[in-house]
């Protein structure tokens, strides 16, 4: 019942990587691709309507800041 010799060797199952290459993503990451000419656009109002006095006009910070992502909420209850 004792085993005269080694068990056979467990073949290791190579890690194949199917995601591109970062090479691919490098045109993005060189880009400012959600402020690259650097104007700010005009607040989104209702037709013929004006602006909140609360409301601001938006103005580039001078903060040493990086956006990494964004969201976009409809709110229905704030026309």
């Amino acid at each position: 019942m004792l085993p005269t010799k080694a068990p056979p060797s467990k073949q290791a199952t190579p890690i194949v990587d199917h995601s591109p290459p970062r090479s691919n993503y490098s045109g993005i990451a060189s880009k400012n691709i959600f402020n690259w000419d650097g104007v700010i656009p005009d607040a989104l109002t209702p037709k013929g309507g004006k602006r909140k006095e609360e409301e601001q006009i938006p103005v580039p910070t001078q903060l040493p800041l990086n956006l990494i992502g964004t969201i976009v909420h409809s709110n229905p209850s704030n026309p």
